[in-house]
């Protein structure tokens, strides 16, 4: 089951990435949607958190907000906050400035509801990773059927 689940999210990368939607490799990390304690938006950055995908018509299974605090000092942690109509895979990566994964911080299927966890500027071995600029992307498939994909992905810049 894990492994459909995956084969899912790979799919679903590899068709938003061929529809000009999302391409890892593009990374120009320009300027961050800088968001209070409480997550209050305090300036927009009008290329981070816009979902895109494939979806059935008038369709919309996932919405999320920036992340916050961001900026965001290194001996905090930042918050991810989602919210799923319809239960789904969801994965959650950061990737520093070059392109390079830093960390997979989420990857599950989840029910139908809202949630929040936070990352703790850790790498893949459980590392600090160093103050600057990251992308956090994140994939939506819903589940069982996978039919749709919406991604999205943000700008964070850790202090």
């Amino acid at each position: 089951m894990k492994q459909t689940r995956t084969l899912l999210m790979l799919l679903s990368l590899s068709l938003l990435s061929s529809c000009g939607v999302f391409d890892p490799d593009d990374i120009d990390i320009s300027g961050i949607t800088r968001t209070s304690e409480d997550g209050t938006v305090i300036e927009n950055d009008p290329d981070d958190w816009r979902m895109q995908g494939v979806v059935g018509a008038g369709q919309t299974f996932a919405s999320v907000k920036p992340a916050y605090p961001n900026p965001v000092s290194s001996e905090k942690a930042v918050t991810f906050c989602f919210s799923l109509q319809v239960s789904a895979d969801v994965q959650y990566n950061v990737v520093n400035k070059d392109g390079e994964k830093v960390s997979q911080i989420l990857s599950d299927r989840l029910d139908s509801g809202s949630y929040l966890f936070a990352w703790d500027f850790k790498d893949s071995d459980r590392n600090k990773v160093s103050p600057g600029l990251y992308r956090v992307t994140a994939t939506f498939v819903d589940a069982p059927k996978g039919e749709n994909h919406l991604s999205t992905y943000g700008d964070i810049e850790i202090e």
